[in-house]
């Protein structure tokens, strides 16, 4: 597969706001307004796109038909005059837009598309598609739509990522909450980074090169058997997830073993699981969380493989998040850190 990287964004150029699944661009107004005004921080132009802030009548949880969500995505990567695609959020249904996007005229027309969680699906089809780098990194309603100063950490990813480029190391933040996001329209001045950095932690150490392949755990499983799911050869894989149990978690990483995947991986990447709070602590042995259980369980369902295995990585539902480019060459440093071996825009 060619890799084809899209051009780096300018000052006062426009990006599409696009909402791909669920529907909180229309009832959460107050952090679309503060998402626009950090995208108008850094110079960009944001343009909303048609059905963006729909709510369908009958699936009130989505913001439109499969087809108009696909439509809104087409029409930004067909509009010269758009440079960017960011999404508003993720939800449940981003897979219900595969068979409506347009993907020649996506790979004739690359530019930035950026989002997490949910939209996994479309970040991993997109590029395996067309091989259009992806980005897997902040929605606006939940990062910068939902703080009025956010982490210098999550903006200079960010930023580095769509405005420069440049091959880089990723490092640990110095401060992080694994608390995730809430579903209120409320905009705080700043996020509460409650807990003190530490170095990534090996569970089984190891150097690895590799394009960055990944994103949300739950989420990679729905390209399982169709068109869309990935060509993991030769790939870092890295994985994020929010609010499950370790049991569930085994489940889906076994599910990755059953379809050849640790087979074809050089490392795996897994970021902190936010949200432990949330996971039932009145459950049988092995439901819910504990983080000496959860660490064996990976070395469980990696068992006979030799790649490494790096955790707690400040990426997905975390506090701040780092943006990572999907389809970019890569290398886990035995200093526990993340490289760029490539640029990741032209």
């Amino acid at each position: 597969m060619e890799v084809i990287k899209p051009k780096r964004l300018q000052k006062g150029d426009k990006v599409a706001v696009v909402s791909p699944s669920y529907a909180e661009a229309k009832t959460m107004p107050n952090r679309l307004q503060q998402s626009f005004v950090f995208l108008k921080s850094l110079g960009l132009e944001p343009i909303l796109m048609p059905h963006a802030l729909e709510q369908d009548k009958d699936l009130p949880y989505l913001s439109a038909s499969p087809k108009d969500r696909a439509a809104d995505i087409n029409q930004a990567f067909a509009d010269s005059s758009i440079k960017a695609i960011f999404c508003t959020v993720g939800g449940e249904n981003c897979n219900g837009l595969l068979p409506f996007l347009d993907y020649e005229l996506i790979k004739k027309n690359p530019k930035i598309f950026i989002g997490f969680s949910d939209v996994t699906v479309l970040l991993l089809a997109i590029f395996q598609k067309t091989g259009l780098v992806t980005f897997h990194g902040p929605n606006l309603l939940f990062t910068w739509g939902s703080v009025r100063n956010p982490s210098v950490y999550s903006v200079d990813s960010l930023t580095t990522m769509i405005f420069g480029g440049k091959n880089l190391t990723f490092k640990p933040a110095s401060y992080y909450s694994d608390i995730s996001f809430e579903y209120t329209d409320e905009v705080l001045e700043e996020f509460s980074l409650n807990q003190k950095g530490k170095n990534w932690k090996f569970v089984k150490k190891g150097k690895a090169e590799g394009k960055l392949l990944g994103g949300g755990m739950e989420s990679i499983q729905h390209l399982r058997q169709t068109d869309f799911w990935p060509n993991f050869k030769d790939s870092i894989l890295f994985l994020e997830e929010c609010d499950e149990t370790v049991a569930l978690l085994h489940q889906w990483l076994t599910n990755l073993r059953l379809s050849g995947v640790f087979n074809q991986i050089q490392g795996l990447i897994i970021g902190k699981i936010a949200d432990k709070d949330k996971v039932w602590d009145d459950q049988p042995q092995g439901l819910g969380w504990d983080q000496g259980m959860f660490e064996k369980m990976l070395l469980a369902a990696t068992q006979g493989y030799s790649f490494p295995i790096l955790t707690e990585v400040d990426l997905g539902h975390t506090r701040p998040m780092l943006t990572l480019p999907i389809g970019i060459q890569a290398r886990i440093n035995l200093n526990g850190t993340i490289e760029l071996l490539e640029r990741s825009t032209v």
